[in-house]
């Protein structure tokens, strides 16, 4: 698969499953906003696709503000001039395992923004972009945590429970408006979902 001329944004790129999306999108031609509240890691995946041969751009983030996935978007658009593949993959624990009855709203608050909310707002500001420009891919990282219960991670539980159908319900929504689009959770639903994937939303 090649990405040449393709520009991709994914948040949560300076370690694990992030990071290893945006190398390989720059490995295959693509151009990648490494995303992370981690600065010097987003820096750190930078240097490893330059050094092999790719393009990417660092951007600090803190995806739980508006205005902030807003930048990045923008960053994305203004520098490069198009976004073909947004990848919403960031989360990161406020606290350890706890109780429903143990938990924080700070805590409950974190998880469902980092994991839910701030997934909603990145693909609000990317889906105009996209349609302007005749084709674009989304993928939200969810996980089998979604779909069954880890004693101790309700947050956890309930923001990927919630990214798992806010998908299938965003990539119907376009489809219906537009008869096009392509929307994707990392973990492939339980059962048979029409909506999802769309896959006439392409260049």
């Amino acid at each position: 698969m090649n990405f040449a001329g393709k520009v991709a944004v994914v948040t949560g790129a300076a370690s694990g499953i992030g990071a290893a999306v945006a190398q390989g999108f720059a490995a295959r031609g693509g151009t990648v906003v490494v995303a992370d509240y981690n600065e010097q890691g987003a820096r750190n995946q930078v240097q490893r696709i330059t050094a092999a041969g790719g393009r990417a751009l660092a951007l600090r983030i803190d995806v739980t503000r508006a205005e902030d996935i807003q930048r990045m978007i923008d960053t994305a658009v203004a520098t490069y001039g198009r976004l073909d593949l947004l990848h919403n993959n960031a989360y990161s624990f406020r606290s350890g395992p706890a109780g429903v009855w143990n938990i924080s709203d700070e805590a409950w608050d974190h998880g469902i923004n980092i994991g839910l909310t701030a997934c909603f707002k990145a693909i609000r500001a990317a889906i105009p972009i996209m349609k302007s420009q005749g084709g674009g891919s989304i993928v939200n990282t969810a996980s089998i945590s979604g779909l069954f219960a880890d004693v101790g991670a309700s947050p956890y539980n309930a923001a990927k429970g919630g990214l798992i159908n806010f998908t299938r319900t965003a990539a119907a929504e376009v489809d219906l408006a537009s008869g096009s689009g392509d929307a994707s959770h990392h973990h492939p639903p339980p059962r048979p979902a029409p909506a999802l994937p769309i896959t006439r939303w392409r260049d």
